[in-house]
């Protein structure tokens, strides 16, 4: 039993906790625009994708996205208010042109 459970911690330890997500850290969003996938935006701080089709800290919110009008609203505001937000986006959409948001978190 002892080493079932060893063996199910270790598996625990090295697999990745959130594959395919990552955070980037507080920014300011510089531009934001509606388009017809969702809303795009760029954020200045660190360069999530240097090596991508497009500017590399563009991202989008996708129109089918299940939470969309309330994320959009949200970032709307945290534009219009310059506040900073710490956005968790997706890292299989790395190679594509707009980076796809998950998540984030706006600050005071």
């Amino acid at each position: 039993m002892r080493l079932i459970l060893s063996v199910i911690l270790v598996i625990f330890a090295i697999s990745p906790a959130n594959a395919g997500e990552a955070w980037k850290g507080f920014s300011n969003i510089t531009v934001i625009y509606p388009e017809y996938i969702g809303l795009i935006i760029y954020l200045d701080g660190n360069v999530v994708n240097p090596d991508g089709l497009c500017e590399p800290n563009r991202m989008r919110l996708l129109h089918d996205h299940p939470n969309y009008d309330t994320m959009a609203a949200a970032l709307l505001a945290a534009f219009s208010q310059n506040r900073q937000v710490n956005i968790n986006y997706d890292t299989d959409t790395l190679s594509e042109c707009n980076i796809n948001i998950n998540r984030f978190q706006v600050k005071k």
